[in-house]
């Protein structure tokens, strides 16, 4: 239940008080950040936070479906749609059937941000374009604003692609 919680936090920021010295919050600052523009420009509602929710089940469903596809030089085409859609589905379903409570999740915002940090290395790896990193440094720094465990899991992604690019 982290989206009453920081709603709330976010009302008080808001109304003037500062986090970590007028408010006892344990969360880091990119949390109130993405609670922040969720309520500023979806709203307060409900009917908000589930839009947020089914924005990014979408985005981590096509984050699955880059992971997903297979490379052409290997011979097998480019399919690889419908295992990234099957599991985006079946991970939004498993998601969505925890109701009302766990819409907006941290740890869900930062598990679509790592997916969506993956299919960036994906495609840079197979388009040879480095330039592509920049979305797996965002996607990641996001994350770790949010919540200090996915940093060891970005080191490692950066240190694989590092390690592919030197064999391209």
């Amino acid at each position: 239940n982290d989206a009453a919680q920081l709603n709330y936090v976010v009302f008080m920021i808001d109304h003037g008080w500062a986090p970590y010295r007028q408010i006892f919050e344990m969360n880091q600052p990119g949390i109130y950040l993405a609670n922040w523009t969720v309520l500023h420009t979806l709203g307060r509602s409900d009917l908000a936070w589930r839009i947020f929710d089914y924005l990014l089940m979408a985005l981590l469903t096509a984050g699955m479906v880059v992971v997903c596809r297979r490379e052409r030089s290997a011979g097998r085409g480019s399919s690889g749609w419908f295992p990234g859609v099957f599991g985006g589905v079946l991970f939004a379903l498993y998601h969505l059937r925890d109701g009302a409570g766990q819409m907006g999740q941290r740890d869900l915002i930062i598990g679509v941000l790592m997916v969506c940090a993956y299919a960036f290395m994906f495609q840079a790896l197979h388009r040879r374009d480095w330039r592509l990193m920049f979305g797996v440094g965002f996607c990641a720094v996001s994350s770790a604003t949010m919540k200090p465990t996915p940093l060891p899991f970005a080191m490692l992604l950066v240190f694989l692609a590092i390690m592919r690019w030197r064999k391209l």
